[in-house]
């Protein structure tokens, strides 16, 4: 096991690890964005400081990048007959309807608007986990379906063009944008907030496409397009 030490470089606090290896390596890790340094064995403190001193601008600069990434902590939800699960903002009923082992329908979750009610289809004896994986598929559809139109929408109003969009769960964004390849990734735990929410990520996404950083004119940008859209990401972290 490597050898692990703790430094503090230019107020930062470091934690060194001495491996076999021929290069120094610095890393700032999420969530909190702890520096890791991995050095060769015999390095000096004085060349870790030194090397550490000269990546201070690009620590800081992705430490911020960490503080500014929304924290995504998918709900846990009992998918039960009878409970309540969040959809746009709201509390809705769950209705499980168990289809016989041979049935060869596929198992799939169904929004039914005028029941204000989720139907929730599934095998008789599905494990909790086949359940999950289920709402979470209509959880991702749900947003294709509102978000989809918003990006269209949303990029002609900036004169934009994007390529592939994709819905997923993501553990620690509620959206991101690949600049190069200009494709834009939602989060499927969106369909459990607030509407505004993914209209703010989803013009929070098209706005990289202008200004890659979380810089001034990032935010200036947002604040053209969304003048509330702060007060909707701190209600979107739970702050």
């Amino acid at each position: 096991m490597p050898a692990s030490t703790e430094m503090i470089i230019e107020g930062l606090t470091v934690q060194v690890q001495r491996k076999p290896i021929k290069n120094l390596y610095i890393r700032v890790v999420p969530p909190d964005g702890q520096v890791r340094v991995s050095v060769p064995r015999r390095t000096s403190d004085a060349r870790i400081r030194r090397f550490v001193a000269e990546k201070l601008d690009w620590v800081r600069y992705h430490q911020q990048q960490l503080r500014e990434r929304p924290a995504v902590a998918p709900s846990a939800n009992i998918y039960e007959d009878g409970a309540q699960v969040p959809l746009w903002g709201r509390e809705v009923p769950l209705r499980v309807v168990d289809l016989p082992a041979r049935a060869r329908i596929r198992a799939g979750a169904a929004w039914l608007a005028d029941e204000e009610v989720i139907e929730l289809s599934v095998h008789e004896g599905a494990a909790p986990e086949v359940r999950t994986q289920v709402m979470n598929q209509f959880y991702q559809e749900e947003v294709r379906r509102e978000g989809l139109p918003l990006l269209e929408k949303w990029a002609q109003v900036m004169g934009l063009s994007y390529n592939r969009v994709s819905v997923k769960t993501m553990k620690s964004r509620w959206g991101s944008c690949s600049t190069k390849r200009r494709n834009i990734s939602l989060n499927s735990e969106l369909a459990k907030k607030d509407p505004r929410a993914l209209e703010m990520v989803v013009v929070h996404e098209l706005v990289h496409l202008l200004e890659p950083s979380h810089n001034v004119r990032f935010k200036a940008l947002m604040s053209q397009y969304l003048p509330d859209w702060q007060q909707v990401q701190r209600r979107l972290n739970g702050r």
